[in-house]
């Protein structure tokens, strides 16, 4: 309990201090935003707030209570303190590098997605192993496993392949994975 609050006063504090620091130090600016000044319809696409809100809202509500859950029971209390101090230090680091966002949306933006893919056939195995429903986890499981799949063959990062093929990768890979599933089944 005690990790708890310390970490919920550190959260806290570096709301109010460190958010105030922030601002004075780099201070709002109208630039034009990578979504506008790199704008090539895949990677960098212009949306409005709302969905870059859900989407944001989505990954943190899509993997945070399955790899909070698995820290807390891997880790105990000392998870909280783990997740403050880890946010704590993305964020000077991000100070320190000019283009810091970007550097670390391109390596760890869709790691979010493939960790919540391999957490997802993690439960789903230990279901069918518990022989409990298991359908809750694996609809999820192949739906993240086509998603990533099409992310690493569209993206630039990647494999930088044509939409229509890189979709087609991405059914492709649905198919295998429930293919396989069923057979390991």
């Amino acid at each position: 309990m005690i990790t708890f609050i310390l970490s919920l006063a550190a959260l806290v504090l570096g709301y109010i201090f460190y958010g105030r620091f922030v601002e004075r130090v780099f201070g709002p600016d109208d630039r034009v935003t990578p979504a506008v000044s790199k704008a090539d319809g895949l990677d960098y696409i212009v949306m409005p707030g709302w969905k870059i809100f859900m989407i944001q809202f989505l990954n943190i509500a899509g993997t945070g209570p399955i790899f909070g859950a698995i820290m807390g029971a891997k880790f105990g209390p000392a998870a909280y303190l783990w997740i403050v101090f880890g946010c704590i230090a993305m964020l000077i680091w991000q100070i320190g590098n000019p283009d810091g966002f970007n550097t670390i949306w391109q390596y760890f933006g869709w790691w979010n997605q493939a960790l919540s893919v391999f957490t997802l056939w993690t439960v789903t195995v230990y279901l069918v192993r518990q022989k409990k429903n298991f359908w809750i986890m694996l609809i999820p499981a192949l739906f993240m496993t086509t998603v990533c799949c099409t992310y690493v063959f569209i993206s630039r990062q990647m494999l930088h392949l044509p939409e229509p093929l890189a979709y087609g990768l991405g059914i492709a890979c649905l198919v295998v994975a429930a293919v396989w599933f069923t057979i390991w089944y």
